[in-house]
């Protein structure tokens, strides 16, 4: 008896790394695609950021050039109106990228949840419902020895065949799992 709950619970921990081995299949194959899309929104914004950058700068040479047709330097106004514009333009960078990032962290976040608990819920509640059914008839073979109904031989017949009616949900369950992930 201790040897089939040792294996029992052995299967248990298997199923659930064979679980947690498939979000982390389905979550790093979502990443691989999300990255794409990702990885082009924050080209396009870096992208951006050099043509207003681009726009600042001319900006500048262009005051840079009236200064000097008139035989003046940029004033200080000048150099520090350039520095903010310029400071302005890659702030507004930034924001734009971390908005991006944190779409695709929120977004990614959202399908893994939809995901697992779709995943889980079909799976573990079919594991769940095999577990329970097994616990009522276990206890129910118990009350059944305990109460003279039943011989410590039907008794065990009965759990051995319980017991083999379990792992063969658990293995057809873990075969649905494997073949998901496939």
């Amino acid at each position: 008896r201790l040897e089939k709950a040792r294996k029992a619970t052995e299967l248990e921990k298997e199923i659930g790394q064979m679980v947690i081995d498939g979000q982390l299949r389905v979550e790093a194959e979502r990443i691989a695609l999300m990255k794409q899309g990702k990885e082009k929104r924050l080209a396009e914004s870096k992208a951006d950021y050099d043509a207003q950058k681009r726009e600042t700068d001319k900006w500048y040479a262009d005051i840079v050039s009236k200064r000097k047709e008139q035989g003046k330097t940029p004033t200080e106004e000048d150099t520090q109106l350039y520095g903010e514009r310029s400071a302005n333009d890659e702030a507004a960078w930034k924001q734009r990228d971390a908005g991006i990032e944190r779409e695709y962290t929120k977004e990614n976040q959202a399908r893994m949840k939809e995901v697992t608990d779709m995943f889980l819920s079909d799976e573990m509640k079919k594991l769940e419902a095999v577990r329970k059914r097994y616990e009522e008839e276990k206890k129910w073979a118990e009350d059944q020895l305990k109460g003279g109904s039943m011989s410590q031989e039907q008794h065990d017949a009965f759990m051995d065949q319980a017991g083999r009616l379990k792992k063969q949900e658990e293995y057809k369950a873990l075969l649905r799992s494997e073949e998901r992930r496939g």
